[in-house]
């Protein structure tokens, strides 16, 4: 029944967002407006986006580190493969199939890579946090743009998660165990080895050095995705730079919370539009740069995606069952 009214909801949403993005559009000017899109600016936006989705792989590389050494090309595949199903499916199931494949190609146990991913999830809230409190500032708006203290909560929360993993490993563990006494003794064993596992993964954070890199490789990798909305403002002729380019970002993550169609068809749309709408740029010039925004985020995961899946023993209906947790790894 959730399930059922999740998929409903998601319908709903990515009908009302496909409509409000292209009520009123003249279709016939909007196919001029494409052959006008200097494309030479969206291809170098669509190799940063492919330079990103690397660029992932030096970080988690530093996270895996204590129980798997695996080449960059290698986590690269395993991060565009997982993007793919992230494209393709709800719910992230992307982060276990990821965590499956460097199990099974890189000999990580399952629970230590999901301990990485968690690690990379904390890091990118916590960024992206500090992000949503300073640009309200920047931009010299009387309000902001969320409750400030909710701001910091998600802020500091990830931060006391992260820095509680690595120090008091030995407390959750006794905490889990405490927990677990109300399971079947098989059960409890499993869970106990695998939060084990999970914790270790955390004790890369142990050394300040590390942890300073890893915050410093994250705001990296947001700006490279600042960067791909910076060309393909230049591809659509649109006279606006990186201030822009980041509320574009942080809109999109905005509209990626809640559940709707694969690919966030429609909402990406909309919620580029509405972005846009704060600097005056009219709805027929914002849906153009937000189609090719669209394509160039995603399309080339997709193809490098699918382009991985046929040279593998795998298939896409496959990571989906081990996202969708259909088989145990």
């Amino acid at each position: 029944m959730k399930r059922a009214l999740t998929i409903a909801f998601a319908v709903a949403l990515t009908a009302l967002a496909v409509w409000l993005s292209f009520r009123n559009i003249d279709l016939g000017e909007l196919g001029k407006a494409f052959g006008r899109v200097h494309y030479l600016w969206a291809i170098l936006a669509a190799a940063n986006t492919v330079f990103s989705v690397y660029a992932l792989g030096w970080r988690w590389d530093i996270l895996l580190r204590p129980q798997a050494r695996i080449s960059m090309g290698k986590l690269f595949r395993l991060n565009i493969l997982s993007q793919t199903v992230n494209i393709a499916a709800p719910a992230r199931m992307g982060e276990f199939v990821r965590a499956y494949l460097v199990s099974r190609d890189g000999g990580a146990s399952v629970s230590f890579a999901l301990g990485t991913i968690l690690i990379e999830r904390l890091l990118d809230v916590g960024v992206f946090s500090v992000v949503w409190i300073v640009t309200p500032a920047l931009m010299a708006l009387s309000g902001s743009l969320a409750p400030r203290s909710a701001m910091r909560a998600l802020f500091f929360l990830p931060t006391l998660v992260l820095v509680s993993f690595a120090v008091w490993p030995g407390l959750f563990q006794r905490v889990a165990a405490f927990m677990g006494k109300l399971l079947p003794l098989k059960a409890r064993e499993r869970m106990l080895r695998a939060i084990k596992q999970v914790l270790e993964a955390f004790s890369t954070l142990r050394r300040s050095k590390t942890s300073a890199i890893l915050v410093a490789w994250t705001i990296g990798l947001i700006f490279s995705q600042i960067l791909t909305n910076v060309f393909v403002f230049k591809a659509v002729g649109l006279p606006l730079g990186f201030g822009p380019a980041l509320i574009v970002l942080l809109a999109i993550q905005a509209g990626s919370l809640p559940p709707s169609a694969p690919g966030k068809i429609g909402v990406f749309e909309y919620a580029v539009i509405l972005a846009l709408a704060v600097y005056g740029v009219n709805r027929d010039d914002a849906l153009i740069y937000s189609l090719i925004l669209h394509l160039v985020v995603f399309l080339p995961k997709i193809v490098l995606g699918l382009v991985y899946l046929s040279k593998s023993d795998l298939r896409l209906q496959t990571l989906r069952s081990l996202g969708a947790g259909e088989k145990k790894v």
